[in-house]
């Protein structure tokens, strides 16, 4: 396991090794980044660099690019897409369960994408963006440990290995370029928190924060993979990045409480009155 942090402070030194220790009890690989933004910014991270199956987190670079084609005039909100059988995929969602023929506009496909992680929707917008101008874009965001190799639930793809993989330190970059606004207008950018900020999947980060507190994130999951990632908000403010990922966990459920436990120690870290 690889440990680094930027910090200094006693206290920052302490944060640091609680973070560690819940990091060395779990039974699988742990790859984490929390960085706290307010005052002076701070960084703890384990195994940044690792590469780990994306599970779901590969959506988040999906829905930077097609919002990237929005904001440059390739598409638009309201543009409509029939929602067609062959089309239909397994595992999370919900338009799987849908009728054929459906319309559904690009913004109700990003964001079943994110807030149900919706499989369906993903493959759509894979399919209508175009996968090798995903991972352009991927590249142009910095994210050189992350690659879109397959679509959602392709066994067969898998099967000859192709895999979507990501690292944390790619999924900090992420939400340090959407932070920053890189290559979206201000609108965009708030419609992206929004949707990642309506996250259904909340098993996870939230089950160890207070209730209300806002959260802007995404989950993913695999056997023996559980991911969480995204941005804490403190009195309406952005107060860290959090990225827990995980894989070969023995039991999926430690990986669970790893995210709850490194969500409920940045909240009490960085939000504690």
């Amino acid at each position: 396991m690889v440990m680094s942090f930027g910090g200094g402070s006693v206290c920052e030194e302490a944060f640091a090794k609680l973070l560690r220790a819940e990091a060395d009890n779990v039974r699988g690989v742990v790859g984490m980044v929390v960085s706290l933004l307010g005052g002076e910014r701070s960084v703890v991270s384990v195994n940044e660099d690792v590469l780990f199956p994306a599970a779901s987190l590969i959506k988040l670079p999906i829905l930077w690019h097609v919002l990237c084609d929005v904001n440059e005039g390739r598409l638009a909100l309201d543009n409509v897409f029939p929602l067609e059988g062959c089309r239909k995929v397994g595992g999370f969602g919900i338009l799987k369960d849908l009728h054929d023929g459906l319309q559904l506009s690009l913004e109700d496909l990003v964001t079943v994408m994110i807030v149900l992680s919706d499989n369906t929707a993903t493959n759509m917008l894979i399919d209508i963006a175009g996968m090798e101008a995903i991972n352009g874009t991927i590249a142009r965001l910095g994210m050189r440990r992350t690659a879109l190799r397959r679509k959602m639930m392709d066994a067969e793809a898998k099967a000859r290995g192709l895999d979507n993989v990501t690292s944390p330190g790619d999924v900090t970059l992420f939400f340090e370029h959407l932070l920053d606004g890189t290559g979206l207008s201000g609108e965009l950018r708030n419609k992206m928190l929004d949707i990642l900020k309506r996250q259904q999947c909340n098993n996870k980060f939230p089950a160890g924060l207070p209730e209300g507190t806002v959260l802007a994130h995404k989950t993913g999951d695999l056997p023996g993979t559980e991911h969480d990632a995204g941005v804490l908000f403190h009195r309406g403010e952005p107060a860290a990045i959090l990225v827990a990922l995980t894989k070969d966990l023995e039991q999926n459920q430690d990986g669970v409480r790893f995210c709850q436990r490194v969500a409920g120690a940045v909240f009490a870290r960085c939000c504690g009155e």
